[in-house]
């Protein structure tokens, strides 16, 4: 139920992304976002937060986490969705469980079974099939792919480096709120040298969108940790993937992307394979 939310909250977020793109650039929106969601765990902070946990090693592992997600994982995913939409971006998010399979496998010692095997080879079928865009240019498609398949690994990796750490410290919102600060700086230093050579404009639209992408996100990754606590890599990771689904049908409501043929069967093939992925657990 965990990993279905999240799901539905990242799938949701995509296209509130899509609208705030229209107002400010990824990384100015990166930072916002960030900002945003880290604002919103220490809020509700005296809930979860315990003294003790500090001095726990896990810290350092969340912290390590937060180097990579989700400070470049969503400089990716934004550009991404701004080149090629929402609902071709999300999809490609469905290639996380490919990499989110080898790397628990490796690192953690979770095993491969068959419907593993065959759901992700389902993955990459459906992501191949929406790569195939002959309208499009090819550079164009070759960079959005570049940037969407980034996004996967490295939200794939953060999936790895959270179990590890909530193996540790079994406090899922520590481990959400530990990596999205240590982002929140992160993200802030290089937008404070990028604004030395370049004018920065924030618009009041774009404020609004980029908050509510962090308010959303801050939930959604609360959940995607919290499904990680309770269940493995290779499973929570999957079901999570399933947000293109959910990017879809937000997608029809803010009206931005239009949904061809070829997309929803691509969809539907990303989704029957991360569906037997997630029914392969051992």
């Amino acid at each position: 139920m965990f990993a279905l939310l999240a799901a539905v909250l990242f799938g949701v977020s995509n296209n509130v992304v899509r609208q705030g793109l229209k107002y400010l650039d990824s990384q100015s929106g990166t930072v916002v976002s960030i900002s945003t969601a880290t604002a919103c765990l220490l809020l509700v902070s005296p809930w979860w937060m315990h003294a003790d946990d500090w001095r726990n090693p896990a810290v350092w592992v969340f912290a390590a986490g937060g180097l990579v997600h989700p400070i470049f994982s969503r400089l990716m995913a934004f550009e991404s969705n701004k080149r090629v939409g929402p609902t071709v971006s999300a999809t490609f998010d469905g290639t996380a469980p490919l990499f989110a399979a080898g790397m628990a496998i490796a690192a953690l010692g979770e095993r491969l079974t068959l419907p593993i095997a065959v759901g992700t080879l389902l993955t990459t079928v459906g992501v191949m099939a929406l790569f195939w865009r002959p309208s499009t240019p090819h550079k164009v498609m070759q960079a959005a792919a570049l940037f969407a398949l980034g996004a996967a690994v490295l939200r794939a990796l953060i999936g790895v480096i959270g179990k590890f750490g909530l193996e540790m410290l079994p406090n899922p919102l520590m481990g959400v709120f530990i990596a999205y600060a240590v982002s929140t700086v992160a993200a802030s230093v290089i937008f404070g040298i990028r604004s030395r050579s370049a004018p920065l404009r924030f618009s009041r639209a774009g404020l609004f969108w980029f908050m509510s992408v962090g308010v959303i996100t801050a939930v959604a990754a609360a959940c995607f940790f919290s499904a990680l606590l309770f269940g493995q890599v290779i499973v929570v990771t999957p079901i999570v993937s399933t947000s293109p689904l959910f990017t879809m049908l937000t997608a029809m409501v803010f009206g931005a992307d239009r949904l061809t043929l070829k997309v929803v069967i691509s969809v539907l093939i990303v989704v029957l394979g991360v569906m037997l992925v997630s029914l392969g657990r051992v």
